[in-house]
């Protein structure tokens, strides 16, 4: 038991700190911790802070006490708080690192990373670095060091435009845009093609960076069907005839998270319907080079498509270079946008990028990629596919469907007991969705495969067994 004056010392220090979580959608726990980072970040909440209690905090927002418990564990994740045991959860300092820390996983979890939709790591990444050196020496190298073109340069655009043609994209260099990776393409495109309160249509479980960037920009998303053949076309049709929408998202191949690939028929109607009702699309492809799929919508419709593709999924998340293909027209607005957000993406990486591109070191990088992908996924279906696991090949993540009486919290939390993080269905659907009992989990983050096999055995029999009960009561 604590001194008397110890408990005052706390009681003293413990900030009254509560989240706003009107403005914000998805689930509450993830919520919490995005506003935990956001008021760090504008000193709300200050280094040393004493959060409140779990039970005070659920208390005061009407949630459960799991809701808020998964909120700090997230925010713990992420860095941002830490608990103290016997005395409680503390706001962390913000660090700065200058040592090179690994791509991906976050550096504080010890355990087993299946929830980053990173690609595996080979002996022939040390290639990039040497492109890198090579850059360094290049007296013509200073020249990235100051402020470029808006869309890039043109050896940058060109290298996107080679980049594209092995997904069967023949694009004019002057109708591309460099991005700092998809997420900034993301952005760049909507915020082109749309204006606040306009509604934007996507798969009803969908990439988590979209639905913040929609937020962002204060658009009304709503979630599609989806099969095993991915957007359900008759569902896009009758959204289409109740109300107006400005846009649509998509990832027709390896959709994230679901895995599916849309097959060429699907990819057509698609294009036809966005065509008839004034439409336009945000195609992202960004895992398109680690697949034979069907050619992208942008080779149906590239009058009413932007296409985004990238190099985090094939060379390297840390390069942040992306390629949005926009339609004639819209390069004013491509432009302004860039400007907005980062005036042009870094020249040094777009620079290496266009490097590794041209001299063909990317091509051969991401075939090898592709073998590593296809051993790894062997190790996967081995363990999980019993339990139907959606693996395509190329892809870096698979959805699995949990059996019964599994829910996708539950198996989320039970994972990561032992020692293993995964993404439950949650993260990928919007509010309004109804969440799927799935998780997604990817294979490339563990640096070798015996990992990537113990953490697949740990989950298969994690599946096998029943699961204990945490949302029901016993009195």
């Amino acid at each position: 038991m604590l001194p008397y004056n110890s408990v005052n010392v706390i009681i003293d220090t413990m900030t009254n700190w509560l989240p706003e979580l009107s403005d914000i959608g998805g689930p509450r726990y993830l919520a919490i911790a995005t506003r935990i980072e956001e008021d760090r970040a504008n000193g709300r909440l200050a280094p040393g802070d004493r959060l409140p209690t779990h039970r005070d905090l659920a208390w005061r927002l009407g949630v459960t006490v799991g809701t808020v418990s998964r909120a700090y564990a997230e925010a713990e994740k992420r860095g941002l708080i830490s608990g103290e045991v016997g005395r409680g959860t503390f706001v962390r300092a913000h660090t700065l690192k200058m040592t090179a820390q690994p791509l991906g996983p976050a550096d504080s979890y010890q355990g087993t990373d299946l929830g980053c939709a990173v690609p595996p790591p080979l002996p022939e990444d040390s290639v990039i670095l040497e492109r890198l050196a090579e850059l360094a020496c290049d007296p013509e190298s200073l020249a990235l060091l100051g402020y470029n073109a808006h869309l890039g340069t043109p050896h940058m655009r060109e290298a996107g435009a080679l980049w594209m043609e092995a997904r069967g994209i023949r694009r004019d260099p002057a109708r591309i845009a460099v991005t700092a990776g998809a997420q900034q393409g993301i952005l760049v495109a909507l915020a082109a093609i749309t204006r606040p309160s306009d509604r934007i249509l996507c798969e009803v479980h969908s990439y988590p960076g979209f639905y913040a960037v929609a937020r962002l920009l204060g658009l009304k998303v709503e979630g599609l069907p989806m099969d095993a053949d991915g957007l359900i076309p008759e569902a896009m049709e009758n959204a289409l005839r109740l109300r107006r929408f400005v846009a649509l998202y998509t990832m027709p191949t390896l959709q994230n998270p679901t895995a599916t690939t849309q097959p060429i028929e699907r990819r057509q109607a698609i294009a036809e319907i966005c065509r008839r009702h004034g439409v336009s699309i945000l195609e992202d492809d960004i895992f398109g080079h680690l697949s034979d799929s069907p050619p992208p919508i942008h080779s149906l419709a590239p009058d009413i498509t932007h296409y985004l593709v990238s190099l985090s999924k094939t060379l390297a998340p840390g390069l942040r270079t992306g390629y949005l293909a926009f339609p004639d027209g819209s390069g004013g607005r491509i432009a302004a946008a860039m400007q907005t957000t980062s005036i042009n993406a870094a020249p040094l990486m777009a620079s290496l990028s266009a490097r590794l591109i041209a001299d063909g070191s990317a091509s051969r990088l991401l075939e090898r990629r592709r073998e590593e992908i296809r051993q790894r996924a062997l190790i996967l279906r081995g363990h999980l596919g019993p339990f139907g696991l959606n693996l395509p090949d190329g892809s870096i993540f698979g959805w699995l469907t949990l059996p019964e009486p599994w829910r996708a919290t539950d198996f989320e939390e039970a994972a990561l007991r032992e020692g293993i993080r995964l993404t439950s269905a949650e993260r990928f659907t919007n509010y309004r969705a109804t969440v799927l009992q799935a998780a997604r989990v990817c294979l490339g983050a563990p640096q070798g495969r015996p990992a990537l096999a113990r953490a697949a055995e740990k989950l298969a029999k994690l599946l096998d067994s029943p699961p204990l009960s945490t949302s029901q009561s016993f009195v």
